[in-house]
């Protein structure tokens, strides 16, 4: 191989690569079972005009890749040295019909993606398609989700539910830092701004589990601030609602007492025989037991997760606002060691962490 046409063939080489992983990326990707958080297996109605979308783009793009590398190719054949020809090729300046040829193109291509763009863009920020949607507000906090159902007055933490083939609006918002609001496979993310309403909306079509995230760099434990959508079927789903309403059994009134007592009643909502509790600046605990995860899709709801999570949340999201009050750290005698800095995990004794879990427990 003579030292000439070795850059050539190497370039052949890695053109013909490129080509291939161009053409294998939306065939060849793995599944939605490997990489949840993927948006190219789409299942609501806005996520699949986004993929209509993406799509379009992506054919233009590959066709400009193709274009432009054939192009270039055919030059490098067309137009190398041959043979023992030396000095310089003629030179030219200026080609008009071929400069305004690729600035007619350039106008074309940018409008065959300018006019897609902009249906896909009325279709996001238009009213939803049905006229009795399920109505969800979402509200982001440092660091959980917190969602409720006008219609129900029903009201639970980071595990969203909803039906299938009915279309859910959602009023997304804050009441601290810039969050975001996003499950990929369903469609395109909110921001959570305080103050603001941002309205979005998706009709659900396949029942499951999908993960969603907090998209919006939002403090320290802003990658730990996960959630949850389970999609069920009409009858699963007024089914999860009848039993979201129940109280809770009456053996837990046995525990309410260590849990007030230990200072979790300033923050978290739960529920005294029939009589809702109201304090909201942390989770709804009334139904804890029933979801899969605690601390924002952290950990599986485990008794020892649980325990864990309460007993020095800190360790598992750093910065979280779960601290016991120092003045429910101290004693008849001297106070708790751990009470020295109440900001590092929560100075409760084990039997009592024990009871606070066996009481969550029992909110299902």
């Amino acid at each position: 191989m003579s030292e000439k046409r070795a850059p050539l063939i190497g370039f052949l080489v890695v053109f013909v690569v490129l080509a291939l992983l161009w053409l294998w990326y939306p065939f060849g990707t793995p599944g939605p079972e490997e990489i949840p958080m993927t948006t190219i297996f789409p299942l609501t109605d806005n996520a699949f005009e986004s993929q209509r979308l993406y799509a379009i783009v992506y054919w233009i793009t590959l066709a400009i890749f193709i274009g432009v590398e054939g192009l270039l190719v055919y030059a490098l054949f067309r137009f190398r040295r041959r043979g023992d020809e030396t000095g310089l090729p003629e030179q030219t300046h200026g080609h008009t019909t071929l400069e305004v040829s690729w600035t007619l193109a350039t106008v074309v291509l940018v409008i065959g993606m300018y006019i897609p763009s902009c249906q896909a863009i009325r279709y996001h920020q238009g009213p939803p398609p049905s006229p009795n949607p399920l109505v969800v507000e979402v509200t982001g906090r440092q660091w959980f989700w917190e969602y409720y159902y006008p219609e129900y007055d029903l009201t639970t933490a980071n595990e969203l539910v909803v039906p299938t083939g009915r279309t859910v609006l959602f009023h997304v918002t804050s009441t601290d830092v810039i969050h975001a609001f996003w499950f990929p496979r369903m469609g395109g993310k909110r921001d959570a701004v305080p103050g603001r309403n941002q309205p979005m909306w998706f009709t659900p079509t396949d029942t499951g589990v999908f993960e969603g995230q907090c998209t919006e760099y939002c403090g320290s434990s802003h990658a730990l601030m996960k959630t949850q959508l389970v999609v069920s079927t009409p009858a699963d789903f007024d089914a999860w609602v009848k039993q979201q309403k129940l109280p809770p059994p009456p053996e837990s009134m046995a525990s309410f007492g260590v849990f007030a007592a230990s200072g979790c009643i300033a923050c978290h909502m739960t529920m005294v025989n029939d009589k809702t509790v109201l304090h909201m600046n942390g989770p709804n605990l009334m139904k804890v037991a029933t979801r899969k995860t605690i601390a924002a899709g952290v950990l599986q709801n485990t008794p020892e997760n649980m325990k864990l999570w309460i007993h020095d949340p800190q360790h598992v999201k750093p910065d979280a606002k779960m601290n016991v009050p120092a003045m429910q750290c101290t004693g008849p005698g001297q106070p708790d060691p751990c009470c020295r800095d109440v900001q590092i995990g929560n100075c409760l004794p084990d039997a009592t962490v024990d009871q606070l879990v066996s009481y969550l427990e029992m909110m299902k």
